[in-house]
């Protein structure tokens, strides 16, 4: 009986293995993907039927910091809101009917991506956990071949004085920026020099928020990461706040000689890469299905052979007292 007892576990276990990431609920938060000046729609929705008390919206890894968006009383309040979602973020429905708490954060930055969660207080109660989700904020990759020009994209309107506006790429910030404008001015001097001459801003000006660059003249070289961040005063305050990553974009430059025939590969790759996945999947679906029908079978099989009888399967004929002579 024991060993029917364990080839009953062991079969329940592999099979909750397999079958558990393919039928499985959803073990991660939504995903939202998003380009940088894009509207999103956090989603959220509660009961319609309970008394609405307060909405509160939070970045996970911020929350020590302030909220992302509070409502209570018919109004939103700002006192503990943080800086950067101020003025960005509207309730999708401004009645909230049949439940609905979803908001509209606008204007995306590279800087929004995280996780957010949907806290909703009802009949009274504090808010407690409705819903929660994770943003991306990303550009696609750029492709271009040698000796063009590119714009590498930052753009994000503001009210405040702009006090410095820099490009860099990771793998070069020990050796000086792409791009550096403060005090009015270029600082060639932390600028890296293979980038000297070669990047302009788009809009001198840097109007409605522009801060993009023009990388002229591109390089084999210049392939890699670049990222955009911006320095500002509010008005009334002496102080600048804290520099702020705008922007993250990949730039990948290579010569004609080599583009028609990367691109076969990669699109070929790309294409194995979903073959590889959908296969990956049915192959777990097939396997989990016939983990199944096996634990059935066996479960059945073993029931049969395993549970206790009341008879002997083999009686011994019955002994009869043999007769007197």
């Amino acid at each position: 009986m024991s060993a029917c007892l364990t080839w009953m576990v062991s079969v329940g276990l592999i099979g909750s293995l397999v079958l558990g990431p393919v039928y499985g609920g959803k073990l991660d938060p939504e995903q939202i993907k998003a380009k940088p000046g894009e509207n999103v729609t956090l989603q959220c929705r509660g009961s319609k039927d309970d008394t609405f008390r307060a909405l509160k919206w939070v970045r996970r890894e911020l929350e020590s910091e302030g909220y992302v968006f509070y409502f209570r009383e018919n109004r939103q309040y700002e006192s503990n809101q943080l800086l950067s979602f101020r003025g960005r973020l509207d309730l999708r429905d401004p009645e909230m009917k049949d439940g609905d708490f979803s908001v509209i954060l606008k204007n995306v930055r590279i800087s929004d991506t995280g996780s957010y969660e949907c806290q909703v207080g009802t009949n009274g109660n504090k808010p407690k956990l409705i819903n929660n989700m994770s943003l991306k904020v990303e550009y696609p990759e750029k492709t271009a071949k040698p000796g063009e020009d590119v714009v590498l994209q930052c753009q994000v309107p503001t009210d405040a004085e702009i006090v410095m506006t820099r490009w860099s790429r990771p793998d070069l910030k020990s050796e000086g920026y792409v791009y550096i404008f403060k005090d009015g001015r270029l600082d060639e001097n932390g600028q890296h020099e293979s980038f000297r001459g070669r990047v302009d801003l788009r809009s001198p000006e840097m109007k409605d928020g522009d801060f993009s660059v023009i990388l002229k003249n591109i390089r084999i070289s210049d392939t890699g990461s670049y990222e955009c961040y911006i320095g500002k005063k509010k008005p009334g305050n002496l102080v600048p706040e804290p520099v702020e990553l705008i922007n993250s974009t990949t730039l990948k430059v290579e010569d004609s000689g080599h583009t028609g025939g990367h691109s076969g590969a990669e699109g070929d790759q790309g294409a194995g890469n979903n073959h590889g996945h959908v296969g990956l999947t049915v192959g777990l679906t097939v396997v989990g299905i016939l983990l199944l029908v096996a634990a059935v079978v066996g479960f059945m099989f073993y029931r049969k052979r395993c549970r206790p009888t009341d008879q002997n399967p083999n009686p011994r004929p019955e002994r009869r007292p043999m007769n007197p002579k």
